[in-house]
């Protein structure tokens, strides 16, 4: 397998009418899933690293890890879990929302939808919306959509790590709400599961 090939193909663009506008637009599972099996040859595979179901504390959340060949990204899913009846179907989207979070960091559909998103403008990704059209000479291809928080106590710009830490908190409004881990509030803290919270230690 040719991995830079796969990556380029993983990025281009999807048929006009694919992103699905509702409420908020995104691109079905079933694209991206049909998107992996061209590009790698079916050389591609997920597993469920982490399934936390906690009616007590009333999430639940996944880690899904997804392979291409044997280069691999994690991807974090969570929702909110108010009524136990819905187990099964909120199971089934927290763990397609952790998968769809991994091929996000491949890139795949930011052309599509940066048209959508706020990150879209940032000048750096003005490519994206340009046919596609490679970025001009200098300019960094992206690994994650670019996302700039600052800490509402001090100030300091958040790394990627801290932001995807806030994401993995249950019940935590990061769109509106930023921390960096020092001034992280001890409850918000303790809805992290050991494992995140271990992970992120050992990053930083």
């Amino acid at each position: 397998m040719d991995y830079a090939k796969v990556v380029a193909s993983l990025k281009e663009r999807f048929p006009s009418g694919t992103v699905v506008k509702q409420s908020r637009q995104y691109i079905p599972n079933q694209v991206y899933t049909d998107r992996l099996e061209q590009s790698t040859g079916s050389e591609w595979s997920y597993e469920i690293r982490e399934l936390e179901i906690n009616p007590g504390a009333g999430y639940i959340k996944a880690v899904v890890r997804l392979y291409i060949a044997e280069y691999f990204r994690d991807g974090y899913g969570v929702d909110v879990l108010k009524d136990s009846s819905k187990i099964p179907t909120l199971t089934d989207q927290v763990i397609n929302q952790a998968f769809v979070n991994a091929i996000d960091s491949w890139q795949m559909g930011w052309a599509d939808l940066a048209e959508f998103r706020t990150w879209g403008d940032n000048p750096a990704l003005a490519y994206l919306k340009d046919n596609n059209a490679p970025p001009a000479e200098g300019v960094p291809i992206q690994s994650k959509a670019i996302e700039e928080k600052a800490c509402v106590v001090c100030s300091k710009q958040l790394g990627q790590d801290e932001i995807d830490l806030l994401k993995a908190i249950p019940s935590f409004n990061h769109s509106k709400l930023a921390y960096c881990f020092e001034h992280l509030p001890d409850h918000f803290k303790r809805r992290l599961s050991p494992e995140i919270l271990q992970s992120y230690m050992d990053k930083s």
